[in-house]
């Protein structure tokens, strides 16, 4: 593995507050050439894996779990790397502003894991976290404005699909839906384990799907256990401007009515490449 920048153990353990409990030199990893991406549009279900994949790592080369979450690097362990990116700006589009490494055949990413989820769902949650999280000056508290809104709304996601599945397709590639990480999140962790060249075994996985369910989650942010940014809420006692925004296991609308349903249909129509996962979109 390449391109390390080199730091002090104190360095880190001043700037991080981390434990190292390993006989290995610590690095902080400049990006190489070998490492994997996951990509998705905002509030796919991007930290829940996350947070289960940094339990992976840990668990497999012992090492110490904030570490991990902190993305500190043992490179004498060869560790694999998994990079999270959403690949976009609201207010670019995607010729001028997109993930470049799909295009870099030298530096382009081992392989990619591409995360999609309902878009009906994302809608409610993406607006919430650019209301309360991102606090964009472009978002008041309307949410069909939002909706509708070309740089923020459905359309933006519609295209997100449309410019990045065709892509992803032209390397090494793994699609997951978060509805079946919902369903089954002890197979789709293994999956994307896999992918990522990991080999963990079975009880250990159950163990760690365990210790992120959304009660646990919920509670690691509210008490700022790691006091990292994709870990913590904006405001304490705003649930809606959490990570882990709402603990229920279901699919019923909280913002949308029949005509926002019928508008985000009738533009998910056009996308080409999403009718295949969700059906009740054509």
């Amino acid at each position: 593995m390449k391109n390390f920048i080199k730091l002090k153990t104190e360095q880190i353990l001043k700037r991080w507050g981390l434990y190292k409990k390993s006989p290995f030199q610590v690095y902080h990893l400049s990006r190489s050439d070998d490492y994997f991406t996951h990509i998705e549009f905002p509030k796919y279900g991007r930290t829940w894996l996350r947070y289960m994949v940094c339990q992976a790592i840990a668990s497999k080369y012992q090492l110490p779990l904030k570490n991990m979450i902190f993305d500190i690097c043992y490179p004498n362990l060869s560790l694999p790397r998994l990079y999270f990116v959403h690949g976009m700006r609201p207010e670019k589009n995607f010729q001028e502003y997109s993930y470049k490494p799909f295009l870099n055949k030298v530096r382009r990413p081992k392989g990619v894991i591409f995360q999609i989820r309902h878009p009906e769902r994302v809608m409610e949650s993406y607006y919430y976290q650019c209301l309360f999280r991102q606090k964009n000056t472009e978002i008041n508290d309307n949410f069909k404005k939002f909706l509708r809104d070309p740089n923020f709304g459905i359309k933006k996601y519609a295209e997100y699909i449309d410019y990045y599945i065709p892509k992803i397709k032209e390397t090494k590639h793994l699609i997951i839906k978060y509805e079946n990480m919902v369903k089954n999140p002890e197979k789709i962790l293994k999956t994307v384990l896999d992918f990522i060249e990991i080999n963990l075994e079975e009880k250990e996985i159950k163990k760690i799907v365990q210790n992120s369910t959304k009660e646990k989650m919920r509670e690691i942010e509210k008490n700022k256990v790691y006091n990292i940014g994709w870990l913590k809420p904006a405001q304490k006692n705003n649930f809606n401007s959490y990570k882990i925004r709402t603990l229920d296991k279901g699919s019923a609308s909280e913002l949308l009515d029949k005509e926002d349903k019928k508008f985000i249909k009738e533009i998910c129509r056009e996308c080409q490449h999403l009718k295949k996962y969700y059906p009740d979109l054509a």
